[in-house]
């Protein structure tokens, strides 16, 4: 939380593998919640972080079950709103 508002972002993983384990225990410390987009990734990253991920309580996970598409943002935004941040 900086100047008392909450922080969300919304990553999108492709291709990342990993190397978004660093990535995402660096960014916690800053973030209020993340959320984790595989945009049905061949290197299957955001089933490599939800294994690896040690603090996890901030992350959110959504997968696609296609490659990136407006469409599939759009419904993953409008999901992560529902969430009170």
């Amino acid at each position: 939380m900086i100047f008392k508002k909450k922080i969300a972002v919304v990553i999108p993983a492709y291709n990342i593998g990993k190397n978004i384990v660093k990535f995402l225990d660096l960014i916690s410390n800053y973030v209020d919640q993340i959320y984790l987009v595989d945009d049905f990734c061949p290197l299957k990253t955001g089933n490599y972080a939800q294994k690896n991920i040690k603090n996890r309580h901030k992350l959110h996970f959504l997968f696609n079950k296609k490659p990136w598409s407006r469409r599939c943002h759009e419904k993953w935004l409008s999901k992560m709103f529902k969430f009170k941040c």
